[in-house]
C-alpha cells in the first residue's frame, strides 16, 4: 500500500514538472486586436515658430546717435520713433538754404534793370526809324542799335533762366536736407517688437549700420518634412502641433504656403503653418513635433503599426502563430490600415515577431487597453 502511495506522489510530480515545463515552452506574445477604424495617412515633422515678418533695422544717414526710445521686448507701432540721430547740422543748413531761397524768389519778382534799358533801347530804336525815313538818320546806326538790343535781350533771357535755375537747386536742397532730416528719426516699419537693440546714445554711425532687430506681432509656424513625406502635402491640410514648452497641450494648425525650393543638404523642405493659439503662447524659436494629416478613410480595417513587419502580420489564432502576407494601406505614426489579408477581430502579434515561426505554439497576452493609441 506504502509502495502505491509513493508511485502516485511520485507520477503527480513528474506530471507538474512536464506540464510546468512545457508551459515555459511556450512563449509567451503580446498581442491586440484588428479593428474597424479610421485610417489616417500622416507625416511627422519638427516645427518652430517664427515671426511672419524679421528685419534688422538700419541707419539711411550717417550721424551721431542721441536717442534710443527703443526697449528689449518693448511693442511698438508703425511709425514709431526708436532710434535718433543728431541732426542739428541739417537743420542750420536747412535754415539757411530757406533763406537763400526766399531771397532768391524777392530777386525775380522785383524785376531786372536790364528790362529798363531794353525798354529805352526800343524807344530809341523807333525814333531812329522815324528818323530814317526822312533821311535824318542812317541805316547803320539802326542796325547797331537792334544788334545792341538783341544782344541784351539774350543776357536777359539767361539771366532769368540762372535765376530760376538757382531757385530750382534750392528747393532741391531744401527737399534733400528734409528728407535727411526725416531720416535722422528711425521709425519702425510695421507693428512689432524689439528683439536687439545694437546701438547706445552717443555712437557715430553710417549709413546702412544696423541699430536693432525688429520682429512682427503675428506668428508662423515652420514645418520641416523630409523630401519622401513631401508627396501630396497641399494647402488646407491641419497638423497637429506638439511644443515642447507645452507637452500635454496639442495646436491645431493649418498649411497656409509650401515652400518653393527645397534644402539639398538637409534632404528636407519647409511647410509653413498658422494657427490661432494666443501670441503669448507662440515665442518666437519655440520648437516641438507636428503631425501633418494628408488624408483619413473611415471603416478601415486598423492594427498597431508596430505589429506590421514589411507585408506580413503574425496571427495569432488558438493559441499558434500564422505568417500572413497582407496589403496595407495608409501608415500613420503608431497605426497601420489593413486592406487585404486580415478581418476586424483577429489578433496580431505586437512584439518579437523575429523570433516567431509559422505554426509556433504560444501563450498570446491580450493588452489590458484594447485601443490602438
Amino acid at each position: 500500500m506504502k509502495i502505491l502511495t509513493r508511485s502516485l506522489l511520485i507520477l503527480l510530480i513528474l506530471g507538474g514538472l512536464i506540464y510546468f515545463l512545457v508551459s515555459r515552452l511556450q512563449v509567451e506574445v503580446p498581442v491586440a486586436q484588428a479593428v474597424t477604424g479610421t485610417a489616417v495617412n500622416a507625416v511627422t515633422g519638427t516645427i518652430k515658430v517664427v515671426p511672419s515678418a524679421e528685419i534688422r533695422l538700419k541707419a539711411e544717414i550717417k550721424g551721431r546717435v542721441v536717442e534710443v526710445s527703443a526697449k528689449l521686448g518693448k511693442k511698438f507701432k508703425k511709425g514709431e520713433v526708436l532710434f535718433v540721430l543728431d541732426s542739428t547740422d541739417l537743420e542750420i543748413d536747412l535754415a539757411m538754404k530757406k533763406v537763400q531761397l526766399e531771397a532768391g524768389k524777392e530777386r525775380a519778382q522785383a524785376g531786372y534793370t536790364q528790362e529798363l534799358d531794353i525798354a529805352n533801347l526800343e524807344a530809341e530804336i523807333l525814333k531812329i526809324s522815324q528818323m530814317q525815313e526822312f533821311g535824318q538818320s542812317s541805316a547803320s546806326e539802326l542796325e547797331r542799335r537792334q544788334r545792341e538790343l538783341a544782344k541784351l535781350e539774350i543776357w536777359l533771357e539767361r539771366e532769368k533762366i540762372n535765376q530760376a535755375e538757382t531757385i530750382n537747386l534750392l528747393e532741391f536742397q531744401i527737399k534733400q536736407l528734409q528728407g535727411q532730416i526725416q531720416k535722422s528719426r528711425i521709425v519702425a516699419p510695421f507693428n512689432g517688437l524689439v528683439s536687439e537693440i545694437l546701438v547706445i546714445p552717443g555712437d557715430i554711425i553710417f549709413a546702412g549700420t544696423p541699430v536693432g532687430r525688429l520682429i512682427s506681432h503675428e506668428r508662423i509656424v515652420h514645418l520641416t518634412l523630409s523630401e519622401e513625406d513631401f508627396e501630396n502635402v497641399q494647402k488646407g491640410l491641419v497638423a497637429v502641433m506638439r511644443f515642447a514648452s507645452y507637452p500635454n497641450q496639442t495646436i491645431e494648425g493649418e498649411v497656409t504656403f509650401l515652400a518653393p525650393t527645397a534644402d539639398p543638404e538637409q534632404k528636407n523642405r519647409l511647410v509653413f503653418l498658422k494657427t490661432d493659439a494666443p501670441p503669448e503662447m507662440l515665442v518666437t524659436g519655440l520648437t516641438g513635433e507636428a503631425v501633418l494629416i494628408k488624408d483619413q478613410r473611415e471603416g478601415a480595417t486598423i492594427i498597431p503599426r508596430r505589429s506590421l513587419i514589411g507585408s506580413q502580420v503574425h496571427v495569432v489564432a488558438d493559441d499558434r502563430i500564422e505568417i500572413r502576407e497582407v496589403r496595407s494601406g495608409y501608415i500613420g505614426l503608431n497605426k497601420a490600415e489593413i486592406l487585404e489579408g486580415l478581418e476586424p477581430g483577429e489578433w496580431v502579434a505586437l512584439e518579437n515577431q523575429s523570433f516567431l515561426r509559422d505554426g509556433q505554439k504560444v501563450r498570446p497576452t491580450a493588452l489590458q487597453d484594447q485601443e490602438i493609441n
